[in-house]
Parts: structure tokens; sequence; C-alpha cells
């Protein structure tokens, strides 16, 4: 929760606010192993009116500027109606992503499709 000392109107100033509210949220999640699964950010606005957007992730998320980049996308679809006066950031959580390589094995993408080199595709070998 952040209260402003003036109200925001435009997106831009806003980056920095939900940048400094990702920063604190995200090391808190390296911290427990946690990731977001779902962010939500509730907007107070100067007529006393609350602006709440929710977002359900993707896949669980604990990078500051991506969850701070989806925060800004969804916002700048759905418009605040007026002037910002407070913003708070809330998260749902999940169990981080656990990745175990060998020690000796490349890190090998996520994805488990492998890509075919172009001249395997043209039939030469």
């Amino acid at each position: 929760r952040m209260p402003l000392e003036w109200p925001i109107e435009e997106l831009e100033p806003l980056s920095f606010v939900l940048g400094r509210l990702m920063e604190p949220l995200s090391a808190h999640l390296e911290r427990r192993d946690r990731a977001a699964a779902s962010l939500h950010v509730r907007l107070h606005l100067i007529t006393r009116e609350v602006h709440a957007r929710s977002l359900d992730l993707p896949a669980p998320i604990r990078d500051p500027r991506t969850l701070r980049t989806l925060a800004l996308l969804d916002l700048e679809s759905n418009p605040p109606p007026a002037g910002i006066d407070r913003v708070t950031v809330a998260v749902d959580v999940t169990e981080g992503r656990v990745l175990q390589f060998g020690l000796f094995a490349r890190a090998l993408p996520t994805d488990t499709r492998t890509i075919q080199r172009p001249s395997s595709r043209a039939g030469v070998r």
C-alpha cells in the first residue's frame, strides 16, 4: 500500500509507483520460495471510488518488472476514471517452480519439443 502526496493522472508516473511496490513484494516472494498466481491492483481515486483490477497469471511469476508491466498493460486497456490517491497491490501466492538439473547436464528449456535444424527440414543431410 502506498499513499501518494499528489494525485496521479497518467500511467507513466503510476509505472514508477508500481515498480516501488513490486520490488519488495517480489523480494518477499523470493525469500519464501513462492510466486504470484494472480495479481490484484486497487487504485483509490480522488472521487473516493476504488478502481480494482485482477489478473490471473498464466504461470507463477515473481519478477517485479514482469508484474509491473502486466499491471500497466491491464490498466492501459482499462484506465481509471479519475486521479489516483493511493495504490494497493496484492498477490495470490503459489509454490515457486522447482527446476532441478544434473550437475554436468546442460539446462534444457521447459518446453520438451526439440528444434530442428533448417537443413534437416529441407531434406539436406
